[in-house]
């Protein structure tokens, strides 16, 4: 609906301006007649009949350039609505305008400044921004980390050792092996504290501030960009 009725009030406009371009002709193509009649009669020089002929000329000029935009406007309105209109109604001359409501501007760009989603993107982008710089800074903070840890270790074992047997012959006594268990169980529990203090890692956290302080800046700007943008088209028709 917004593009139907600006391209046709788009060739409203170039109708008007085709209309105002043909009388500008009109008028000059007169004031050439009555040139070249004084000259003729030696009342003028010829300097002013080519003056009134240079304005002749670019007024001719106007009206082809006032011709093409409204076929321009035109060929707008058929590619948009798929039809070709020989003439489009104008709006009468006591057609009421409604008055905006509150009357106040200033209800309205404080309306456009809590409620446009440029603005509001852009304050939480500051947020964020903001957070970021605190994160970065809390790199040179010492940090604090508790820890615990727990090993089970389960074993089942058969040990086989040997030994003398020195019931026999004393001098050359035989090895008798001997078998026992060798399971064990055991869990190791460990709890601790870690303390971390940065002392100096080549400048690197000082460079993540910087970048982060940079950042939330531009993130400021974009804001006030935002918060600029409303005011302007707010102005904008008022000027006009």
């Amino acid at each position: 609906m917004v593009r139907a009725s600006q391209r046709y009030f788009d060739v409203l406009a170039a109708e008007d301006t085709l209309a105002a371009a043909e009388a500008t002709l009109q008028a000059f193509s007169r004031q050439l007649e009555q040139s070249e009649k004084r000259f003729e009669v030696g009342l003028i020089a010829i300097t002013d009949v080519q003056e009134s002929r240079a304005a002749y000329d670019s007024a001719t000029a106007g009206v082809i350039a006032a011709k093409r935009a409204l076929a321009s406007s035109q060929e707008l309105l058929r590619e948009l609505t798929g039809e070709t209109y020989a003439s489009l109604v104008k709006p009468a001359d006591d057609m009421p305008l409604d008055q905006p409501q509150p009357a106040d501007p200033q209800v309205w760009v404080d309306q456009a400044l809590e409620q446009n989603l440029d603005v509001i993107a852009g304050r939480l982008g500051v947020e964020v921004a903001k957070s970021d710089v605190k994160i970065a800074q809390s790199g040179h903070m010492p940090t604090l980390d508790l820890f615990a840890q727990r090993t089970e270790n389960d074993r089942e074992a058969d040990q086989v050792n040997t030994r003398i047997d020195r019931s026999g012959d004393p001098n050359n006594p035989p090895p008798v092996p001997v078998a026992g268990v060798a399971d064990s169980n055991r869990t190791d529990d460990v709890i601790g504290v870690q303390v971390n203090i940065p002392i100096f890692a080549g400048g690197g956290t000082q460079s993540r501030v910087r970048q982060q302080v940079y950042l939330h800046r531009a993130a400021r700007e974009k804001l006030d960009g935002a918060c600029v943008a409303p005011n302007a088209r707010r102005a904008t028709p008022t000027s006009a």
